[in-house]
């Protein structure tokens, strides 16, 4: 099951960066991978405005993702 915790809103994180890097974790779990991910919010400070995203993933048979993506404000 997948829920969203966290709005993002700027070009790459809701766009075809992020859907590539999701497609990457399903496409493990489809080949038969037991795949981990988290998804972690990064926050400024008491900044309640989201600044960006870390997903980290590892499979068992190999897969592994480490990144972080940046939402700067003031983009729509």
């Amino acid at each position: 099951m997948t829920r969203k915790l966290v709005t993002l809103q700027h070009i790459p994180t809701n766009t075809l960066v992020m859907r590539g890097l999701e497609s990457q974790i399903r496409a493990a779990a489809e080949c038969g991978q037991s795949v981990d991910a988290t998804f972690t919010p990064i926050y400024n400070g008491s900044n309640l405005v989201l600044r960006g995203t870390t997903i980290v993933g590892h499979g068992d048979k190999g897969f592994q993702m480490g990144i972080s993506i940046l939402n700067p404000p003031g983009f729509p």
